[in-house]
């Protein structure tokens, strides 16, 4: 079984976005807009540049890479795109999810819309992504990309099960630093503890959730986890990065029970197979690296 890397990750990305189809019977790429930055990355695992792509500052930093082209239009908001601009690009589809549901009457004047319907009732982020990156693909003839993608991302997850095979023995909590005293905990419902279960691993939060399978939560909730691994998910606010320079209530909370801090570069917590594959990998060079340390 391969041993999959970061690098390799980033490689097999670069490769789908520069390749192309080869089968005569795909259509080539349509022109397609992305407000929802799952649709936009998706994309691109399918080899696919997106014309426009909405908060692309925002994207590099919550999606992480591969980068988006320079020649990729800004949008705007997600949930308040520029209409003017997106008119003049002339999509052939245009990439939503629900909370754009308001303004899709709108889009839809323009180009017709597709929408991510990855965290849905069944709460399986992790199988949804795959269902809707064939939706995808069939809309913009790249089925064997999509085909491609999913196996891939399935030989990744298993490597990387087998990378960490009996590397963590206390449950991990993913969690993304919203600032000093606020987290957002990711638990049942949510693509971090789909990838965990696949790679052998388990979430240690098991409280309510989200539709998207977070939980908002202030400071004083740390002191009733279960003990655990932290997995620190990038971006960190600058100030939140003090808590790991010396004394803080964050550390207070947390040292009596031994807890590690795991830190770990960004793979979009809503987001899609790409995601997923990025997660798991940078999850085992992590721990084979030796990064987690005493907090």
């Amino acid at each position: 079984m391969p041993r999959w890397t970061r690098r390799d990750l980033l490689a097999a990305a670069a490769a789908s976005a520069l390749s192309r189809p080869v089968l005569a019977k795909e259509a080539p790429p349509a022109r397609v807009a992305a407000l929802d930055w799952t649709l936009a990355s998706t994309l691109m695992a399918l080899g696919v540049t997106p014309v426009g792509v909405a908060e692309q500052r925002l994207y590099a930093d919550w999606v992480g890479p591969p980068a988006l082209p320079s020649g990729v239009i800004e949008l705007g908001l997600r949930t308040g795109p520029s209409f003017e601009t997106l008119a003049a690009l002339k999509p052939d589809l245009i990439g939503i999810n629900p909370l754009n549901e308001s303004i899709r009457s709108r889009l839809e004047m323009i180009a017709p819309t597709f929408s991510n319907s990855i965290f849905s009732p069944e709460r399986a982020p992790l199988d949804r992504c795959k269902v809707m990156t064939r939706s995808l693909a069939d809309r913009i003839g790249a089925q064997s990309k999509a085909d491609a993608l999913i196996e891939r991302t399935d030989a990744i997850l298993a490597a990387v099960r087998q990378r960490l095979a009996g590397a963590a023995p206390r449950p991990l909590l993913p969690l993304n630093i919203l600032d000093a005293r606020h987290f957002n905990l990711y638990g049942r419902g949510s693509l971090y503890a789909d990838v965990l279960r696949a790679v052998g691993l388990v979430s240690a939060f098991d409280g309510p959730t989200s539709s998207w399978g977070n939980a908002a939560v202030g400071i004083e909730a740390l002191a009733d986890l279960p003990r655990c691994d932290l997995l620190v998910i990038a971006p960190v606010p600058h100030a939140a990065l003090r808590m790991f320079e010396g004394p803080s209530l964050w550390s207070k909370l947390l040292a009596a029970k031994g807890t590690r801090r795991i830190m770990l570069p960004a793979a979009w917590a809503f987001g899609d197979l790409a995601a997923a594959s990025r997660f798991a990998v940078d999850l085992a060079d992590a721990f084979t690296a030796e990064q987690a340390r005493p907090l």
